[in-house]
């Protein structure tokens, strides 16, 4: 059945998908207890599968019952009404899908098909990297992170991004720590996987620890700067209030010194002004003593020469009357 049946996934659009089976072999091929294992990391018809262990059964003809085993593992399974389909017969089951479903890496190859008591066998034409089985029926755009697809775009409404369906926490005080101490433990077949989950565990402690650190350097960086930058400002205020204080002394002398030259040009005006009123009264002084010397003298002048004029006169009379008196002498 692995070699004679073909698998394809074709991409309807971003939202819807379909899964065809095609019997390429030249037997029928019947129902009984075998399915078909499918990994899509997209959602399934997530209102039909989610916390639904007894299955879904797709709309249509397919007659084959769907169910969500886990992760991004999905089972197809004959219902009891399943019908033979003949060589060259195919059936399609169609569904829907998230919308992040956009790319052949969605999907992972290897599908394989499993029955009670036979070894899982690997559907050939699924077989390989190469994901040739997936078909894209219209061109789709690579955008998963868009406002439109998550609507909690730039936002962490949870405590744990992507954000889950649902998150119960049964106690507040629990702590989970990842540390060196923790083992990983796995069945039979699954070595590769607990190597890889122990060395992961291992790089997450040393990644947690590294953070830390840095986060205390960060920490530490900053408040070194924050101390600088405040004694600086420190400095700076102290600075301003000296420079204040310089200025306020200077205005103060500058101040006393003009009230002291003020008060000196004030004094000599004085001063001069005291010399040349004592220097006008001398030299009004001796006008006055000249104009009185001068006055006095002219008195003095006209007085002599009254006195002349008198003495002239007496003289003059005296000589007359004299004259006058030989006269009468001689005449007598």
């Amino acid at each position: 059945m692995a070699e004679n049946m073909g698998i394809y996934f074709d991409v309807l659009s971003p939202s819807t998908a379909q899964i065809t089976l095609y019997n390429k072999g030249s037997k029928s091929i019947v129902k009984g207890k075998w399915g078909i294992y499918v990994c899509v990391l997209g959602v399934i018809d997530y209102d039909h599968l989610a916390n639904n262990p007894k299955g879904y059964v797709p709309p249509g003809k397919s007659n084959l019952k769907m169910t969500h085993i886990g992760g991004c593992l999905y089972k197809l399974e004959p219902l009891n009404r399943f019908k033979p389909f003949a060589s060259g017969e195919y059936i399609k089951i169609r569904f829907n899908t998230t919308s992040f479903l956009r790319a052949r890496t969605d999907l992972a190859p290897n599908w394989y098909v499993a029955a009670e008591g036979l070894k899982p066998r690997t559907i050939v034409n699924t077989a390989g990297e190469d994901l040739s089985f997936v078909f894209t029926s219209q061109k789709l755009t690579w955008d998963p992170f868009s406002a439109k697809i998550v609507p909690d775009l730039r936002h962490a409404p949870h405590l744990v991004i992507p954000t889950p369906k649902k998150v119960v926490i049964t106690e507040k005080a629990r702590k989970l720590t990842l540390g060196p101490d923790w083992k990983v433990y796995g069945e039979e077949g699954l070595e590769n996987e607990v190597k890889l989950l122990a060395g992961i565990t291992g790089f997450v402690f040393c990644c947690v620890v590294l953070c830390c650190v840095v986060l205390c350097c960060v920490v530490l960086l900053c408040f070194v700067v924050l101390f600088c930058v405040a004694l600086l400002c420190c400095v700076v205020v102290l600075c301003s209030v000296v420079l204040c204080c310089f200025v306020v002394l200077c205005c103060c002398v500058a101040l006393l010194c003009c009230v002291v030259l003020c008060c000196c040009v004030v004094l000599l005006c004085c001063v001069v002004l005291c010399c040349v009123a004592f220097l006008c009264c001398v030299v009004l002084c001796c006008v006055v003593l000249l104009c009185c010397v001068v006055l006095c003298f002219a008195v003095l002048c006209c007085v002599a020469l009254l006195c002349c004029v008198v003495l002239l006169c007496c003289v003059t009379l005296f000589c007359c009357v004299a004259l006058c008196c030989v006269v009468l002498c001689c005449a007598l």
